[in-house]
């Protein structure tokens, strides 16, 4: 699963945890309960999904890789041949040069072409060494590279129809969620800790700031909405501030500098 993804899952299965640890909420037989059930399934199903991708992803990968070096040691061997015959005849070596693209089908295009210059001077390659049944083994070569791409492409497939079925269940999964918030918030409207906990085991967990997924926010009250989802609401949209620093208390205002008059005394006064 992609971490997006991988993040819903993880969200699913704290929720599953949550009804497990809550049977007062999900009685059997209610729709709480159902909508447990749904999200159960999805964990359920999302597991078996995203080990038949990894599965698929794989399919063929080495089979292939095999196949193409197989296939490339062959028509190398052919093309140093065709060399040293081009001593001998002059432009021999013309339809053995090996192309620069590695591309799969250039490769099998190429395989086919040596076999096709190969076969009407096929003695000149066994009087170098080369064994009588050297296009015979290139023959297989190119049909074990076929199969191998096909079997690769179906890996491929395997692994599109995984991401697909993910992404079903995902939205299944978000979609019984939603009915369960109804629920607990109907049948625990008078348990502030069990709507923390709710809230927490709701909320898909991911990395802020920048270049990370935020949190999904928790849905916006509805006009006339019951008193059971207002509290809801209320604990979900708390968070306390912690703070690790200890205030520094304001400075003690200075002393008030002695007031000094600028009326100045009579000179009566002054001579006394």
């Amino acid at each position: 699963m992609r971490t997006d993804e991988l993040r819903r899952y993880e969200m699913l299965q704290r929720v599953r945890a949550f009804g497990a640890a809550h049977p007062r909420i999900f009685p059997a037989g209610s729709g709480g309960a159902e909508a447990l059930d749904a999200v159960s399934s999805a964990v359920t199903r999302l597991s078996e999904h995203a080990t038949a991708k990894v599965a698929a992803a794989a399919q063929g990968r080495p089979r292939k890789t095999l196949a193409r070096e197989a296939l490339v040691r062959q028509l190398k061997t052919l093309s140093r041949c065709a060399k040293v015959i081009a001593e001998e005849t002059p432009g021999f070596d013309g339809p053995f040069a090996l192309p620069k693209s590695v591309a799969d089908q250039r490769l099998l295009t190429t395989g086919r072409v040596f076999r096709a210059h190969a076969e009407p001077v096929a003695a000149r390659f066994v009087e170098l060494g080369l064994p009588v049944s050297f296009l015979a083994d290139l023959d297989a070569a190119i049909a074990e590279f076929v199969e191998a791409i096909g079997d690769r492409d179906a890996g491929r497939d395997g692994q599109v129809a995984s991401m697909v079925a993910i992404r079903a269940e995902l939205q299944a999964g978000r979609a019984a969620v939603r009915r369960m918030h109804e629920v607990v918030a109907l049948h625990a409207a008078d348990d502030p800790a069990v709507l923390a906990v709710w809230a927490r085991d709701r909320r898909v967990q991911g990395r802020g700031g920048a270049g990370g997924p935020k949190p999904e926010p928790e849905p916006e009250p509805e006009p006339g909405q019951s008193l059971a989802a207002a509290a809801d609401a209320a604990v979900t949209s708390y968070q306390p501030v912690v703070s690790d620093e200890t205030p520094t208390p304001a400075p003690a205002p200075a002393p008030a500098a002695p007031v000094t008059s600028a009326v100045t005394a009579p000179d009566d006064e002054r001579a006394a």
